[in-house]
């Protein structure tokens, strides 16, 4: 499996994850993908502000629930748990917001306060214990300049 084939079945992973979970429409829901937005194709952005559903919708399905990571087959998933480069802390913002490799971005998904909160999440988890927090400030100046505002679900 090449580099594209992996971050194609990530991203189909994370799609599946978040359209089979317990997800309903609705700007009361937590956990609502919004659904709407211009150019005619289908925007999805997740609500929640929460770490931990933010990691389990968006994160776990790669990551796994203990954070330890996977090898399927031929693609692997890195471990963020007890994981020393998260000890910089714009270090998985960057990741999280634009990708790099297999890794998807998801900074079109997620707002600056959604990718500060679950990067905050990770690393004060998982046997890491980083207490410097990543800012939603900070994950601002991480975005391309066409992506100020998260509102679309891209691929790479």
């Amino acid at each position: 499996m090449n580099k594209n084939q992996r971050t194609l079945w990530c991203s189909a992973a994370l799609l599946v994850a978040a359209m089979t979970a317990d997800v309903v429409l609705a700007d009361d829901n937590p956990f609502a993908l919004s659904l709407s937005g211009g150019g005619g194709g289908r925007n999805a952005r997740l609500m929640t502000t929460d770490g931990r559903q933010i990691y389990e919708h968006v994160c776990q399905s790669c990551h796994m629930a203990d954070g330890k990571g996977a090898k399927l087959g031929p693609a692997a998933y890195p471990a963020l748990a007890t994981n020393p480069k998260l000890v910089a802390k714009m270090y998985p913002a960057m990741m999280v917001v634009n990708g790099l490799g297999a890794m998807p971005a998801f900074g079109s998904m997620l707002s600056d306060e959604q990718v500060a909160i679950v990067v905050n999440y990770v690393r004060g988890n998982f046997g890491n214990r980083y207490a410097d927090a990543v800012l939603p400030a900070e994950v601002a100046t991480l975005r391309p300049p066409m992506q100020r505002v998260a509102t679309e679900l891209r691929g790479r």
